[in-house]
């Protein structure tokens, strides 16, 4: 258990970076999203599964007007293998889960939304994550 404050820092630390990115991406352009992801990513949103970002973006991302998110809170959990205590330095899977309210295109109104990632360590790219699996809904 000695391990499991620093993994949670660096957890943290690199969730608000990715945060930070990912809605900042998503609200000026979507289209470039698809670097957080794999072909092999699969996402869920509000209740209908997709495989890969393209597939993501032209069913469901192209068709909406510009967004706007406002992020106001996230949990970053470090997800060891087997629940193995890690270094701080070790690859780990990190839960991302996200609340906030998103407005779109000129509408007034904004609606609220949870956004959860599975952010797991690149295989072809070391030391950096992408979304392996993620699941959006608007409440």
């Amino acid at each position: 258990m000695a391990n499991v404050p620093p993994l949670a820092a660096v957890a943290e630390r690199d969730a608000r970076a990715f945060v930070d990115l990912y809605y900042q991406t998503a609200d000026t352009d979507p289209a470039a999203l698809h670097r957080f992801y794999t072909d092999t990513s699969l996402i869920v949103a509000n209740g209908h599964g997709y495989q890969g970002f393209a597939q993501y973006y032209t069913q469901a991302l192209q068709p909406l007007a510009t967004s706007s998110h406002e992020v106001q809170g996230f949990d970053a959990q470090p997800l060891a293998a087997w629940n193995a205590p890690l270094p701080a330095s070790a690859p780990c899977n990190v839960l991302v889960q996200v609340s906030g309210v998103v407005q779109y295109g000129s509408t007034v109104e904004s609606r609220p939304f949870t956004h959860s990632f599975l952010l797991t360590p690149n295989p072809t790219t070391p030391g950096t994550l992408y979304i392996s699996n993620a699941s959006f809904r608007l409440v």
